[in-house]
């Protein structure tokens, strides 16, 4: 069946956000007593939400051997009690860095135009909380019609779960096997193939082409515009 509608992930395929979180993340640990790490270090770990991001970031400093101090001096480590108090910090210091450095990726206007054009149905799912979606969304894509915009919530668990995207081919009144998804990793892709979609991988985020393939993606391209050849 011919694809009537388009389900895009957020960061890594439509934004590049990993200066912004990667500022947000060095503030809490340095606050702690880890060295910073680079945009590099987390481009390995985002994608599975805040909870997943903040614990993953620990254990690389696990990893290298650093560990912050207790008032005495004394080696410490965060304990599962602590994680909540350090995701709302990293909630926080994102928050005022939402749109600091953030940009969309080269080539997503113009093919998000030509989708339009078509009169594809368009939508975003993402594992940002759904506030951070909303309001980014809003700031960067205000320009064009989104059919649904989902973050993760109470009521949309985070990918690969697919409460979510079947939410969204329901809103789009279309039948599962005309809807794609696109994303740069193997959430994305996950995600798709859990509910019987097709799922395509960008190589132009935060993941490699080999988890793309690996992960079992229909198609990969390697720039925005590549996306409208598929539908031809």
């Amino acid at each position: 069946m011919k694809t009537k509608g388009i389900i895009f992930d957020l960061d890594g395929t439509l934004l590049n956000t990993i200066d912004d979180i990667t500022d947000a993340v060095n503030t809490v640990l340095i606050r702690y007593g880890y060295p910073a790490k680079k945009a590099e270090d987390y481009k390995k770990i985002v994608g599975e939400g805040i909870r997943s991001l903040v614990k993953k970031a620990i254990r690389l400093n696990f990893q290298k051997g650093h560990f912050s101090k207790t008032g005495q001096g004394g080696p410490y480590r965060f304990t599962d009690e602590q994680i909540p108090t350090l995701i709302e910090e990293m909630r926080t210091e994102y928050w005022r860095r939402l749109k600091n450095k953030t940009t969309v990726y080269d080539g997503v206007a113009d093919m998000l135009d030509r989708l339009t054009a078509r009169k594809i149905k368009l939508a975003i799912l993402s594992n940002k909380p759904q506030d951070m979606t909303t309001e980014v969304v809003g700031h960067y894509f205000r320009k064009w019609n989104f059919a649904a915009i989902l973050g993760a919530s109470d009521e949309t668990p985070r990918k690969p779960k697919t409460v979510g995207i079947l939410k969204i081919v329901e809103m789009m009144k279309l039948a599962k096997r005309a809807v794609i998804m696109v994303g740069d990793s193997k959430i994305d892709i996950k995600t798709a193939r859990n509910a019987g979609m097709k799922g395509i991988g960008v190589t132009w985020g935060f993941k490699s082409r080999k988890e793309l393939i690996a992960s079992g993606a229909s198609e990969i391209i390697d720039k925005p515009k590549e996306l409208i050849g598929l539908l031809e």
